[in-house]
């Protein structure tokens, strides 16, 4: 009988103990000397077998004793052949994958004499990879070095990989990337074109769906990419250093499986250890000495992943969305395997924690620890598990792991992936079959000196591997108080502009959350990365920070502006446009803009059906007054302290005047602080909770008088200490001249466009179909993520 190993091909020549099968049916026909020593057979057998199993322990093989009793192995190649060896008594080991096409073997002396026919393996071609990551931001010089080393790393694979830094499209930050970029070389690049929070960290799902469809790849086939067919793609933490046999280690598994999901451990080493291995110009031990002051983190975090796959990525692997989890911030790892094992289309999940000794260098914690919390020393334990309630990000993601899909906690983690890779003595690799996942937490390789899962013994009783997190559904509710909860005087230092003060501000209901997710794909793409949004109830105020936004929600203020989202049903008709619910809502975005107002920050507001061309902050923000009104009607310029408000015009007709009566839009202005605006949206809340109409009638009463008394020219109104501008109707312009102003943006773009107002059009669907057949919807909520692709209107 013969068997088939992958590389070195290996003929195993197994003997019949029994003779020829003649004699009488079912006995077993023995010499005829035996048969007067009835008990020799026996003894023989049970003697050659403590011979046998004495001689393999002594051979190495009992690093696998804890494997050999519940999975079946087999061996794979290594790419250099030179190390393998053959011991007559090792086991044969049992296939259980497809075979690799066969090959004709040529004869090594060694095994020859062994009586096994066995080859060097066929070169096999090492991969080419595309390594993603989001370095992160830091003005550290420890983080900056840990990062930077890692990095340079990467770059010393062969063959030269190349790599995709994820930006935020923070300036300074986008600074860092470009520095990093010139420092590693032509094979890098930024890719800008993820979502992020508020707070500038990546979102894991837009980073993961971007590098498992390929999105990056016509930027890097300019930089030289051009074979697809050998790539391997990979996910890395900024500050896993991989070691140089990765790309071997990928190319033992690319034979085994057409398509396949490999995930990685970290080994957590000391810095001083760190420091030492990466500076060590014998790069073929760098594996060793990780492995032998390194602790493996093996029970909960993956640190790297490694795919190769075939069309339609995301419906491949598993089944629901992906959540818009935090990067960096636990769990998204352990839902991402745990959603691709449940789903069960992809058979190659294979675990290479202990095959490839990617080393992370032990470092603080400062995104995750509060104030004066204490750092995790140590590799051992489940830091994760104790500080995930001190953090929003962290709180966060837990509420989202348990949420979307069928993850409930413990799944997930290295230990469920069936296959895992290993050395072994013989053959360099050897594959792993797990028959119970995860089924001990206990479970380690010989070849692992420390793991973060060794046992340990408690109370002097008991040996536990690892700590037991009892996450259920529904203990990681969004909190609407708390230490958790975001509040308005806590976002608006992030979210405004540290040079001008001016916050990019809207208000939404949970009714229109789509419309609100498309404004702020938009935004982003023009560059405007954090908007401050008022939750009009709620349930829109959940929706909003399980996506990363700067929400705050004022329960006092809405309850007595609106009727709630109990009491109105969500997704129903009872607060549609024109309703008096809607009229009540709306008067709840001059409060929210008052309250800012007060702390001293200027505003920009817009509604969310805004379609934005260009980032008007630089347009608007800043100025205080007009030279043009000096003259007009014969009125004197007003004193430097007059503030300017700045408003669009819902007149539709082109031939009249801008400023005509009730013609203020309160759907885009912007304002400064000052007393004589804070005076003003005093009175346009006052007038506007008065009355039965919407806000937007006491905008004109209160900046350009009832009658428009204040009006002056076409497109001004001044009273004492308040100037009021209505915007160019050609750079600003509004729904009433919709098909007209895309007729202009085909013919000549949207250099003479700021923004477009999607008015004029009655009801939540019409303006989404409006918005989607212009091709300005820019929200895929089946991944919930933006889309970046290329618009000749938009940038």
């Amino acid at each position: 009988m013969l068997e088939w190993t992958p590389a070195p091909p290996v003929v195993v020549a197994r003997k019949r103990w029994w003779g020829d099968g003649a004699g009488r049916a079912g006995k077993r026909r023995w010499p005829g000397r035996w048969r007067r020593l009835p008990c020799a057979p026996g003894l023989l057998l049970l003697l050659l077998l403590v011979v046998g199993v004495a001689s393999w322990l002594a051979a190495g093989g009992g690093r696998l004793l804890g494997w050999s009793r519940v999975n079946r192995a087999r061996s794979i190649s290594t790419v250099d052949p030179a190390a393998y060896r053959w011991d007559p008594v090792v086991p044969a080991i049992t296939p259980f994958l497809p075979p690799p096409p066969p090959f004709i073997p040529s004869h090594s002396a060694s095994a020859h004499n062994a009586g096994i026919h066995s080859t060097p393996a066929p070169t096999l071609p090492l991969p080419q990879l595309i390594i993603y990551t989001a370095p992160k931001p830091t003005r550290d010089r420890h983080e900056a070095r840990a990062q930077m080393r890692a990095l340079q790393s990467w770059t010393r694979l062969q063959p030269p990989p190349f790599i995709v830094l994820f930006g935020n499209g923070n300036d300074a930050d986008d600074a860092q990337l470009e520095s990093i970029v010139h420092t590693l070389g032509d094979r890098v690049i930024v890719d800008r074109q993820v979502d992020s929070n508020f707070q500038g960290v990546p979102l894991f799902h837009s980073m993961f769906l971007r590098a498992l469809q390929g999105e990056p790849i016509s930027a890097l086939q300019m930089r030289g990419l051009h074979n697809r067919s050998h790539t391997v793609s990979l996910l890395v933490n900024a500050d896993i250093v991989l070691p140089t046999d990765l790309p071997a280690v990928l190319a033992t598994v690319r034979p085994l499986f057409a398509d396949f999901l490999a995930i990685g451990a970290r080994w957590d080493v000391d810095e001083s250890h760190a420091h030492r291995i990466t500076t060590s110009t014998d790069r073929d031990e760098q594996s060793e000495r990780v492995r032998q002051h390194g602790t493996l983190h093996s029970y909960g975090g993956i640190d790297w992943f490694a795919w190769r796959y075939g069309q339609h990525a995301r419906q491949y692997l598993f089944n629901t969305t992906m959540p818009p989890f935090v990067f960096g911030r636990g769990k998204y790892d352990n839902w991402l395997l745990h959603e691709v094992l449940a789903a069960g289309r992809l058979r190659g999940v294979i675990d290479l924690s202990e095959a490839v000794a990617a080393m992370h260098a032990q470092h603080a914690y400062a995104h995750v620890v509060p104030a004066g919390g204490a750092w995790p020393h140590t590799g051992r334990g489940n830091f994760w598990s104790t500080h995930k309630r001190h953090a929003w990000e962290s709180y966060l993601n837990v509420h989202l792991a348990l949420a979307y899909g069928s993850y409930r906690s413990q799944m997930g983690t290295p230990l469920h992936a069936p296959y895992k890779l290993v050395p072994c003595l013989v053959h360099g690799y050897c594959v792993v079959e797990r028959r119970r996942p995860a089924a001990c937490r206990c479970e380690y390789s010989s070849f692992v000196r420390a793991s973060q899962t060794d046992p340990q013994l408690h109370d002097q009783r008991w040996w536990h591997c690892g700590q037991v997190s009892t996450e259920q559904p529904g203990d990681y509710p969004i909190q609407l108080h708390g230490h958790l909860a975001h509040t308005l005087d806590a976002l608006l230092p992030a979210v405004a502009d540290a040079t001008t003060r001016t916050v990019v501000m809207t208000a939404a209901s949970y009714d229109y959350r789509y419309l609100l997710m498309n404004w702020v794909c938009n935004l982003r793409r023009v560059g405007v990365r954090n908007v401050l949004v008022a939750a009009m109830d709620d349930n829109l105020y959940r929706f909003a920070y399980a996506r990363g936004l700067a929400v705050f929600y004022n329960e006092s203020m809405a309850a007595g502006g609106a009727p709630s989202a109990e009491a109105v049903g969500v997704n129903t008709s009872a607060c549609a446009y024109g309703t008096a619910c809607f009229r009540q809502r709306v008067k709840l975005k001059s409060r929210h803009v008052l309250q800012v107002l007060r702390r001293g920050y200027h505003v920009l507001w817009s509604d969310v059906d805004v379609v934005w061309f260009r980032d008007a902050r630089r347009l608007l923000a800043g100025q205080q007054t007009d030279p043009d009104i000096a003259d007009l009607a014969g009125r004197r310029r007003p004193p430097s302290s007059t503030s300017t408000l700045y408003v669009q015009s819902n007149e539709p007709a082109a031939h009249l005047p801008a400023n005509g009566v009730r013609r203020a839009n309160s759907g885009f202005y912007w304002v400064p602080s000052s007393t004589a605006t804070v005076a003003a949206f005093e009175r346009i809340v006052a007038q506007a909770a008065r009355s039965p109409l919407t806000e937007q009638p006491s905008f004109y009463d209160v900046l350009c008088g009832a009658t428009g008394e204040h009006r002056l020219g076409d497109s001004h109104c001044l009273d004492a200490v308040l100037h009021t501008r209505f915007l160019d109707r050609e750079q600003y312009p509004h729904g009433a001249h919709w098909h007209r102003v895309l007729q202009r943006l085909h013919d000549r773009g949207a250099d003479d466009i700021v923004v477009l107002h999607n008015n004029w059009v009655s009801g939540l669907s019409a303006k989404i179909q409006r918005l989607q057949a212009a091709g300005l919807w820019f929200y895929r909520a089946d991944e919930e993520r933006c889309t970046y692709h290329a618009h000749h209107w938009i940038p």
